[in-house]
């Protein structure tokens, strides 16, 4: 089928196994290995298939019974913009629901205005801001296009 508007791709998220090569991946959304680090580990990581084929990864992070958290969410650029991450955040909160977790978390730039709007349209809502916590936590300045991301945005939604 040739590639347009009106194709919407089948969606699926695939359980990484140890070993897959997952960390450039991840580094899409977060150029940080010694961030990655904080979670690489206790993480479910989920390569997000579009029609069979990898085009992103998930990582959520369980943080108690009811709670998880969604550290990194990355599509390869030629899927952005077509509403694919709106897709993959309402998979993420079928399969996060059905593992018995009520509410999701997630951290974002807060000086970035479409990412808190990705966030805001599916249903999240900003509980806080860490200040500076950009520049206090990577080594070299963060930035989103020519925007340099100081302050991280803290979002919840009810699953």
């Amino acid at each position: 089928m040739p590639h347009n508007e009106l194709h919407r791709p089948d969606i699926r998220l695939r359980k990484l196994q140890p070993g897959e090569r997952t960390v450039q991946w991840l580094l899409i959304a977060d150029p940080s290995r010694e961030m990655l680090a904080h979670y690489l580990h206790e993480a479910d990581l989920l390569g997000i298939l579009l029609d069979g084929k990898r085009a992103g990864i998930a990582a959520v992070l369980p943080k108690g019974k009811q709670l998880c958290e969604l550290m990194n969410i990355a599509l390869l650029p030629e899927h952005c913009g077509q509403g694919h991450g709106t897709r993959v955040l309402k998979t993420l909160f079928r399969r996060y629901k059905r593992k018995g977790f009520s509410h999701m978390q997630v951290g974002t730039a807060a000086e970035v205005p479409s990412i808190l709007a990705f966030y805001q349209k599916s249903g999240f809502v900003r509980t806080g801001t860490r200040k500076n916590f950009f520049l206090k936590n990577y080594p070299e300045p963060i930035f989103d296009n020519t925007t340099q991301c100081r302050d991280m945005a803290r979002l919840e939604r009810a699953l």
